[in-house]
């Protein structure tokens, strides 16, 4: 045996070890296992990550190498579901689109008179891009604008039909009867109707401002024009761009949320006077200056690092971070401009802090009670104005979103007489193309009319969203002195904001919040009376006087938003208009439920939905809650009537067809949808942007499926 072995080892062969001792469970099951342990990859990886071949962490702004290496972070994707692939295609479509641009611009600008590329030429200096000029070029705007003889016809028309409806042309309807619909429409309406203009209810405002847009008016103020804004922010030296953006500012968004007095603060912002203005405020009013501005591509992006309202933002963030234990004027009016940002991007529950923290320093501060006993004049003006103005925006957020308002009264100090003190209130000068006078903007009445109306939503909110009304009904008494009020202050309006004199998208505005709150109003169930339930307005057979009234309250609404896109468009910033566009959009789509429906009133209800989906995607340009709105209406046409959509608005649906990013909606906006008034929570447009989104991954599973079971 010895023997053997020994030569088989001699031989070369080598002798088999004996297997390893098994462990025993509980010790193998502590050993690592490499397949659990494997590192999750990222969708996108940085550009610097990229170039090395390492692994990034996929973090925003800065990704964790970056930040240890100290070196320059910067993403291609627009955001983190956004793939290598899809961006790739979404340049291509951009420079396919930049390249056909640039190409129709070459051959305008051959064609065109050389006082009219002279202005074109000074529209790029001043940073608009080729989007916007083209928009302008195709349009005619600029054209007509540069015209010696101030224009007189439309300048834009509807989509899909391109008359006012029959059924809004009423004998009744006062907005017929207004010298911009006779300067905007066409001429044979009016004789239908026989409608002569009443002269002696004229404001005495010049012609061209009927016949002319509103965007092409600029500010006359020679401190706006001159300020050095550079010296309160870190974010740009750029004076120029900053005070264009200002400028848009005010001429577009100033308005709807008016938070502190123009003047005090541009009078500030020039002296370099940190008791009106501050670095926070600056930059917060920029980061929202920066939607307003057409000439910014990618505004409504405002998770995009690339956008300069995203930079300002941060800078603001971090500012507020340092100071918002601050308890003054300013860092208030920043809190507000915060919930603001916020609000118009669809993500109000982000901005819920700042605004409860906005209202907190108004309480300590006592901002509410009499400011009498103040001896500086200015800062009492401030104080007074800037409580007036946080009253007219907490109403807002308490009547649209289904909310019992924080501050139930107004404040102590009352709204001084805009005759006797304009000033009180700051007045904007216009100046509009190819005129050498001036015009005034009737500000001072536009807020004082504006606030005393924020009052009766104040109340109407307060009643309905109080906790212990559940049922969400109002006393009949409480109802009819509501709508009897309500029309009082319509019809003692001052001149220059009754109906037939109405002309600037604030002014327009106005009276489209007017009808739309009392549409609501009367449509308010009344307390122990259960039978009373709404109906829509574009199916009712009942004669009642109720009805017609509700009718009537959507029918003048229906007709000031349209007389608005047709002298002033959508296009330009106005978010206030998704209140309104939403409503009437979401309203003639219930319409078209019905089942028996006329060709004059479908076209009637398709012109209309048209019209609001053209008007949310304009809006959606600038805000990202008008972009979410615009595709959650969009998409609820049947696939006919999409692709009649798609016949007479210009713009490619498969571009957007993404889902909507959720971490982007998070806002408790009851969309003016059937049933909200029960369940308002069901109709938020983040828990129908959740359903959207689940609808949509249902449907292309079904599609996919369906393509399948095709190629078997």
């Amino acid at each position: 045996m010895s023997q053997s072995t020994s030569h088989a080892t001699a031989a070369g062969h080598r002798r088999i070890a004996p297997g390893p001792i098994s462990e025993p469970n509980s010790t193998a099951a502590q050993r690592p296992n490499r397949l659990q342990s494997r590192r999750i990859g990222v969708s996108v990886a940085c550009e610097a990550c990229r170039k090395r071949k390492i692994r990034c962490s996929g973090n925003r702004p800065k990704c964790l190498s970056c930040i240890q290496k100290s070196i320059e972070c910067h993403y291609t994707s627009a955001n983190p579901t956004e793939t290598n692939s899809a961006v790739l295609k979404r340049k291509f479509r951009e420079a396919k689109e930049k390249s056909s641009d640039y190409e129709e611009f070459y051959e305008a600008v051959q064609n065109m008179p050389e006082t009219d590329s002279r202005a074109i030429f000074r529209l790029i200096r001043r940073g608009a891009d080729i989007k916007a000029v083209m928009r302008q070029i195709r349009e005619g705007s600029l054209l007509l604008q540069l015209s010696l003889v101030p224009e007189t016809r439309r300048r834009y028309e509807f989509p899909f039909v391109t008359t006012m409806p029959t059924a809004l042309l009423t004998d009744n309807n006062s907005y017929l009867r207004s010298f911009i619909y006779e300067s905007t429409f066409h001429d044979e309406n009016r004789r239908q109707l026989n409608l002569p203009l009443n002269p002696n209810s004229r404001t005495g405002s010049p012609q061209y401002v009927y016949t002319q847009p509103y965007h092409s008016a600029e500010i006359v103020n020679t401190r706006l024009s001159t300020v050095d804004i550079s010296r309160w922010t870190a974010v740009t030296s750029d004076n120029t761009l900053m005070r264009t953006l200002l400028h848009s500012y005010f001429l577009h968004e100033y308005t709807s949320y008016t938070i502190f007095q123009k003047d005090i603060f541009i009078q500030a912002l020039t002296d370099g006077n940190e008791q009106f203005c501050s670095s926070l405020l600056v930059n917060a009013l920029l980061a929202e200056a920066s939607h307003c501005y057409i000439g910014i591509q990618y505004r409504e992006q405002f998770w995009n690092p690339e956008n300069i309202g995203y930079r300002f933002l941060a800078e603001a963030r971090r500012l507020w971070e340092l100071q918002s234990e601050s308890t003054d004027l300013p860092t208030l009016q920043a809190g507000v401009i915060f919930n603001i940002i916020y609000v118009n991007n669809g993500i109000d529950k982000l901005g819920l802090a700042y605004l409860d923290r906005a209202m907190k320093i108004a309480e300590q501060l006592q901002l509410f009670q009499d400011n009498s006993h103040i001896q500086n004049k200015t800062l009492r003006h401030a104080r007074d104005f800037t409580a007036w103005c946080l009253y007219n925006y907490q109403t807002i957020m308490g009547y649209y979103y289904f909310k019992c308002p924080a501050i139930p009264y107004p404040p102590m100090s009352a709204l001084p007489d805009p005759d006797s003190e304009p000033s009180w209130y700051g007045d904007f000068i216009l100046k509009y193309p190819a005129n050498n006078t001036f015009t005034s903007f009737y500000f001072p009445h536009f807020f004082h009319a504006m606030s005393r109306l924020k009052m009766f939503l104040n109340a109407i909110a307060t009643a309905l969203f109080k906790p212990e009304n559940s049922e969400r009904v109002l006393p009949a008494k409480v109802k009819s002195d509501l709508r009897t009020q309500m029309e009082s202050w319509l019809a003692y309006l001052p001149v220059p904001l009754r109906p037939s004199n109405i002309v600037f998208p604030s002014q327009l505005k106005l009276h489209m919040e007017y009808h739309s709150t009392l549409f609501a109003l009367l449509q308010t169930p009344i307390e122990n009376n259960g039978s009373f339930a709404s109906t829509s307005i574009y199916n009712t057979g009942d004669n009642e006087s109720l009805q017609e009234a509700i009718s009537a309250a959507m029918v003048r609404l229906e007709t000031i938003a349209r007389i608005y896109y047709l002298r002033h468009s959508f296009e330009f910033c106005d978010t206030y208009l998704t209140f309104y566009l939403s409503t009437l959009g979401f309203a003639a789509m219930e319409g078209l439920k019905a089942s028996t429906l006329d060709h004059e009133h479908f076209k009637h209800l398709m012109s209309t939905i048209v019209l609001c989906v053209k008007g949310l995607y304009d809006q959606g340009r600038h805000v990202h809650v008008a972009s979410a709105v615009y595709r959650l209406l969009r998409d609820r046409l049947s696939p006919q009537d999409l692709r009649l959509l798609q016949g007479y608005v210009h713009w490619n649906l498969s571009d957007d067809n993404e889902l909507l990013i959720m971490e982007h909606v998070q806002s408790e906006w009851p969309i003016p949808v059937v049933g909200r008034e029960k369940d308002p929570e069901a109709a938020t447009l983040e828990n129908l942007a959740r359903r959207y989104n689940k609808m949509s991954v249902n449907s292309s599973r079904e599609t996919s499926e369906e393509n399948e079971s095709e190629t078997r």
